[in-house]
Order: C-alpha cells, then structure tokens, then sequence
C-alpha cells in the first residue's frame, strides 16, 4: 500500500511541484492550504508524513506542529518543513519547534523524494526494537571518524576504552534524560540548560553528533525560558537517542574486529 503523505502548502506552484514530484513516485498524496486544513485532514486521516510549509496563513508552521505534537493521534507523524529560509540556524530552530527534518526551498524534486524516502524508511512499528541505521543515516548521526581516533591508542588501550565508552554514554544518557524531565517539569530553566550543556559534552566527545545539536538547541531555549519550545526540543532530543546508539554501537563493532 502506497504511504500517504499530506503537503501542507499555500502557494500554488510549489503546490503542483510538490505534488507531481509524489505522485511520480506512487505516493498517495492529500495537499491543503494552511494549517488548519491541515490539522482537520490529519484528525480525518492517518498520514505517514506531512510535509509543512513554514509561513502560511491562518496558522503557520510553528502553530501547526505545535498542534500536531499535542495530539495523540498525530503526536509522532514524520513532519518535514519546506521553507525558502535557509540560513545557519534554521534548520536546528525547525527541529526545536518539534520538526523531524527540514527541506529548503526552491524545492528540488530529487532531494523532495530522497528525504521522503529517507523519513518513510525511518519510521518504526510501536513496540520494536530501534532498527540499526543504514550507512548513510549513520553518517547523519554519528562522527565515526571521532571513534575512529580513539581507537588508534597503542596496545589495547583504544579498544578497551571504545567498550568502556560506550557502557559509559548509556548511563550518562540515562542520568541526563531523568534531569532534563525534572528540570523541565519543575520549570528550572538555569538547570535544564546546565543538564543539555554537560550532555553537550558528553555527545560531543563520542562523535554523537545529532544528539550534540539537539542538546545545542535545548540549551539555548532553555536559557531563553522558552517553555514550549523546550518541550518540544526535548521530544526531538528523546527520539535521536536509541537509533544514535544503535550507530554507535555498529561503529565500534566495526573498529573493534579490525
């Protein structure tokens, strides 16, 4: 059966590129013009991923995932930002506000349908372990070549200190996920933004580099005191961390038979 797949979008154009360029490549494809339709069309339908302009009227792309985020039947759809804003900052700044990705504008249709396929291929039945990512997610990921470089150390020191590494992040991880949700309920902005800059760190060293930015988000709205914002940053953060491991762990396997 044929992914389903919302374009949320005002401009006719963009609307018919986007659309042709889905509909080639056999997706079932629904376009609405703003982000009320879209909100009516997702509680009607079940999509597998909307693909979300950032500024429309009536409700623009912050309110829509907002919206979306919140509810329980569209609370962990793939939602992807088509906007023409491409300056440093903005695709982080979409992954805080609850976005799984963001696509620039003009739209390309190879690069449309290469992180379609990319996302549809991401998403995972409820209840399954995390699938081991494929290379070229892992290279979104993970920095192997941080890994790599740990791994050089004379003797055995490098391997050794890989397996104890990676017993080390998990827990680390652990410890800050509990942190990050008590300072976020008890609305602790200094200490939420203290919790996302040590586990900076922490994933900066390894090479986790995704879970570096997510943390890099977190901290700066949390220093902001962007309530909601950091709500949903953390959701984002919280979903990187097993496929994050699961990169880790393929790297070091790899390092450790050579």
């Amino acid at each position: 059966m044929a992914a389903r797949i919302l374009v949320v979008e005002d401009n006719l154009v963009n609307q018919r590129v986007t659309h042709d360029a889905l509909r080639r490549a056999n997706y079932s494809v629904d376009v609405v013009a703003n982000g009320q339709e879209a909100l009516d069309a997702a509680a009607a339908t079940d999509y597998d991923l909307i693909l979300l302009d950032w500024q429309m009227p009536v409700m623009d792309g912050f309110e829509t995932v907002r919206a979306l985020r919140a509810g329980q039947q569209t609370a962990d759809v793939k939602v992807l930002a088509m906007t023409a804003n491409v300056m440093s900052g903005d695709r982080e700044r979409c992954l805080a506000a609850g976005m799984d990705d963001h696509i620039g504008k003009p739209i390309a249709p190879s690069a449309l349908l290469e992180r379609v396929a990319y996302w549809l291929g991401r998403q995972r039945t409820a209840g399954r372990a995390p699938d081991v990512p494929a290379r070229q997610d892992r290279a979104e990921l993970i920095d192997q070549s941080v890994l790599e470089e740990l791994a050089t150390l004379e003797d055995d020191a490098g391997a050794a200190l890989l397996r104890d590494l990676t017993v080390l992040i998990r827990e680390t991880i652990t410890q800050a996920e509990a942190e990050l949700l008590e300072a976020l309920a008890a609305r602790e902005w200094a200490r939420l933004a203290q919790a996302a800059h040590a586990l900076k760190s922490s994933t900066t060293t390894l090479g986790l580099r995704s879970l570096a930015d997510a943390c890099c988000v977190l901290e700066h709205l949390a220093r902001e005191g962007a309530e909601v914002d950091a709500e949903l940053s953390l959701a984002s953060l919280r979903k990187l961390v097993a496929p994050s491991l699961a990169a880790m762990d393929v790297v070091v396997a790899a390092l450790l038979d050579r």
